[in-house]
């Protein structure tokens, strides 16, 4: 690690000695203890459950829109329909890519690797493109001064391919980058899963590698060959070149032993069954859903947290929201202006899409939303995909009696007639009176 002396302001405003600490923190390869083995994105690849895991998460994420809200001072919230950025979040991030391939690419290096980093590029303060940038090819560069709180980062972004035409190396400063980072401590380094679950991944590659030999060495268990007599290190040799050629494998499973005279075979190992290897790899699996949060039923087909409604509501509660929270914020400060943010506007995903009902329950919710007054005709069809009629109404029960919290005050639509809660008994029914005089005149008019 270099360190050197360096000179800059410090956020009070004064000149103080700043020490320059490189933290090399590119696309991480954990390795166990045991037999030097790599725990990266290739190795996480060989695990179908930490796969199935990943694309549901990524998966999900890529395919939400996002767009942009205003909440007013009164807390109205307007949907902005016609902001450029939209395009790029929703469509086209860059020249190169999709926003469904940009957004899944975002959501996996923030889960693996804790951390992504997007390049911003701008004219003056229009964006005009988002580019990720590979973790293989980072690093970060923390300057820390000499009190230890203070401090800032860069990032050297190194381009080596070799369907390049060159070598490419920049620094990019934090303004100019979209950042987003899991379990971080400092706002430059965060934890993924790689880390967090790196002995659990390990136990997963074992279980895999056994079951691997114990197909590729045959369905017959494992054992010894006796004789009364002792073989020559080359007869012995000769031996087991014969019986694994023979025997060995599952193509050779099945096939009659037949021994020579004087030899005996004596099994000595368990099935794995005996060895509960299908109840161990089980609880493996269970403890990989654990670490991504995503429930046993969605992955293992295993019975959940109840129907297939609470284990989609408790995916979307605690494995997406908190991604989606941690995007939804750091979007808010990368690609808004000052003012937009002092004006009320942010960012959201919209999660409609994963809640999506049933065509049956669907027509019923939006039945008794109607029906009670909170959504619109209107607003009930484009819910469904359906165009606007040309009146849009809000259907209300004359049944009902209406209270007015600021007034005091209680109305019955049905009569016409309003109740005045600080006026006495005696009061209320001479105007209830005088309202049902009125009514018969009209109706004699009539």
């Amino acid at each position: 690690m270099m360190f050197s002396e360096r000179m800059s302001r410090s956020f009070f405003g004064r000149m103080t000695a700043k020490n320059t600490s490189t933290e090399e923190t590119s696309a991480p390869e954990l390795m166990t203890a045991h037999r030097n083995i790599i725990i990266d994105e290739k190795a996480i690849e060989k695990i179908p459950t930490a796969v199935d895991c990943l694309e549901k998460i990524t998966g999900s994420i890529a395919s939400l829109p996002i767009y942009l809200y205003k909440e007013d001072a009164d807390g109205s919230v307007e949907k902005i329909r016609d902001d450029y950025r939209l395009l790029l979040l929703n469509n086209e991030p860059n020249e190169h890519l999709s926003s469904f391939d940009f957004k899944k690419q975002m959501a996996k290096d923030f889960l693996l690797h804790g951390r992504t980093h997007s390049y911003i590029e701008k004219d003056l303060n229009e964006i005009t493109g988002i580019y990720p940038l590979m973790l293989e090819n980072i690093i970060v560069n923390k300057y820390i001064n000499d009190k230890g709180f203070n401090y800032s980062y860069d990032v050297t972004y190194t381009i080596n391919q070799e369907d390049a035409d060159k070598v490419v190396s920049y620094v990019y400063k934090p303004y100019e980058l979209l950042s987003i980072l899991r379990n971080t401590k400092d706002g430059v380094k965060g934890k993924g899963i790689l880390e967090q679950g790196l002995d659990t991944f390990t136990l997963a590659i074992f279980q895999n590698e056994y079951n691997n030999n114990v197909f590729r060495r045959g369905a017959l268990p494992l054992g010894v060959l006796e004789t009364d007599s002792k073989l020559t290190e080359p007869a012995a040799k000769r031996l087991r070149e014969s019986w694994n050629r023979t025997y060995s494998g599952s193509e050779n499973s099945g096939k009659t032993v037949i021994l020579e005279e004087g030899l005996k075979y004596k099994a000595i190992s368990l099935s794995p069954n005996d060895l509960a290897l299908d109840s161990s790899k089980e609880s493996t699996d269970e403890d990989i859903c654990n670490l991504f949060g995503v429930p046993y039923s969605l992955v293992l087909g295993k019975k959940g947290y109840g129907d297939a409604e609470q284990d989609n509501l408790h995916f979307l509660k605690y494995c997406l929201s908190p991604i989606l929270k941690c995007i939804e914020e750091q979007l808010d400060r990368s690609l808004l202006l000052e003012e937009e943010k002092e004006n009320g506007y942010y960012f959201r995903f919209d999660i409609t899409e994963l809640l999506r009902m049933t065509e049956s329950e669907t027509y019923k919710a939006l039945g008794e939303g109607m029906k009670t007054g909170i959504v619109s005709i209107n607003e009930a069809r484009a819910r469904v995909d359906l165009p606007p009629v040309e009146q849009d109404f809000l259907l209300l029960s004359l049944g009902n009696i209406f209270y007015d919290m600021d007034k005091n005050d209680f109305i019955v639509p049905n009569t016409g007639q309003g109740i005045d809660a600080n006026t006495p008994n005696d009061e209320n029914d001479k105007e209830e009176f005088d309202s049902s005089d009125d009514s018969d005149n009209i109706s004699e008019q009539q």
